[in-house]
């Protein structure tokens, strides 16, 4: 039996993209969970005791303390672990050295040349990034208004999130850029109520946005703004503006992509 173990939504959209889902067992945590449950069939979902059982191959996302759990668990069974890596950061941090999966999955060159610097001795596969092509697909069929900008929050530690969110919003108070909401997806991770404090004293007409699809945000968007998402990552590969806004002190812009440019004060947008 195959089963793919999603915790994380980078990784569960790449994997119901990739292959046949009705093919394949599923177990859904986290993040994954609203996002998967509307898709598959109750009958392809299963426990995790079910398919540390059954399971001969496994298809799990890392980036997570769960998903990294699951592979060193699995691994020491002597199962088939395929891991997927649906971003450019965090590598070392990603996967147990010492139980590293009998292949992982990449989706660009530049991410396969980083994964192989860092465990030179894992068999990497660079696949299609079927998430992205077919969000384009329904991207190209919305009807485009720009009128609004998008910010996409991303969970961080220390307050990082809401530092750079601020910081934004005085670049933006300042600009001249003519826009007529501010939309924000909230992560999957995050609470609404997070962010709507913000937002009490401000003139800013400001919408928020959970359980939506990406596209139709970015449908609606003159341009669009966050740290390191991957949301970024698509906006940018479809064409839409697409730039970072990171204070110093919160990190740095780590995301490989060079149409993503800096916000800055002058921008004419």
């Amino acid at each position: 039996m195959k089963i793919c173990i999603c915790s994380s939504a980078g990784s569960a959209n790449l994997l119901i993209n990739s292959l046949n889902s009705r093919s394949y067992k599923y177990v859904i945590k986290n993040q994954s969970r609203d996002l998967l449950k509307s898709v598959l069939p109750k009958k392809n979902i299963i426990s995790l005791s079910e398919a540390k059982k059954k399971g001969s191959t496994f298809f799990i996302g890392t980036g997570d303390e769960f998903s990294k759990d699951c592979i060193i668990k699995i691994k020491k069974k002597g199962k088939y672990v395929v891991s997927i890596f649906d971003h450019w950061i965090n590598y070392e941090k990603r996967i147990n050295k010492n139980f590293l999966p009998d292949e992982a999955w990449v989706y660009d060159e530049k991410a396969k040349k980083i994964l192989k610097n860092i465990f030179p001795k894992l068999r990497i596969k660079q696949k299609k990034n079927m998430y992205f092509i077919n969000e384009k697909k329904k991207f190209l069929k919305l009807k485009k208004s720009q009128d609004d900008i998008l910010y996409i929050s991303e969970p961080l530690d220390k307050n990082r999130d809401i530092k750079s969110l601020i910081f934004f919003i005085k670049i933006l108070e300042k600009s001249k850029i003519n826009y007529q909401n501010l939309l924000i997806k909230i992560h999957p991770r995050e609470k609404i109520n997070k962010y709507k404090k913000l937002f009490k004293r401000k003139k800013i007409k400001v919408k928020f946005f959970k359980n939506i699809e990406l596209t139709k945000l970015l449908s609606k968007s003159k341009f669009v703004v966050g740290r390191n998402s991957m949301g970024l990552a698509l906006s940018a590969w479809l064409g839409v503006k697409t730039f970072y806004c990171i204070p110093k002190g919160c990190g740095k812009f780590k995301l490989p992509i060079e149409r993503i440019k800096r916000f800055r004060y002058n921008h004419i947008i």
